[in-house]
């Protein structure tokens, strides 16, 4: 796919091969909102209001972190977490719990998710994602157990 072609394409075909794509991963900034509306547009049926999206990207930016996968056109996907304090044995812990972790259909593989997801750990703070949406074809069942450290909310 040339940089200049369509990126609509990638929201529908399967597999896209993203390597000739100058494709940035940075934090979350107001002069993003438009390519964030655009991405939220093509993924969810969400309110499409300037009022929600000022409410759901701006407002939050005090007490959350996001960062998108983006090229000049277009935002591929976005990771979105809240800051929150949790006792972690016994100690008030500041960690961010992972609340929407997406990229575009057809990009599943592409290692859009981990790109954005690797951005959010170079913050050098706990991360915390529960539960998920499995992958299409994925029973759910875990091949192993699921282990965690005891922990709770300040």
């Amino acid at each position: 796919m040339s940089h200049d072609a369509s990126l609509g394409s990638v929201a529908t075909e399967s597999k896209q091969d993203i390597s000739a794509l100058n494709i940035r991963v940075e934090p979350f900034t107001e002069a993003h909102l438009p390519l964030v509306q655009t991405f939220s547009e093509r993924y969810w049926s969400r309110p499409r209001t300037e009022a929600f999206y000022r409410w759901r990207y701006l407002e939050s930016l005090p007490f959350s972190r996001m960062f998108l996968a983006r090229t000049d056109e277009e935002c591929l996907g976005m990771v979105y977490a809240f800051e929150k304090r949790y006792l972690i044995h016994g100690t008030p812990t500041t960690a961010l719990e992972i609340f929407d972790w997406h990229s575009l259909p057809g990009l599943s593989g592409s290692g859009i998710g981990i790109r954005v997801i690797r951005a959010m750990t170079r913050l050098n703070v706990r991360l915390f994602g529960i539960g998920g949406t499995p992958r299409r074809g994925d029973s759910g069942v875990r091949d192993r157990p699921f282990t965690a450290q005891r922990v709770g909310t300040t």
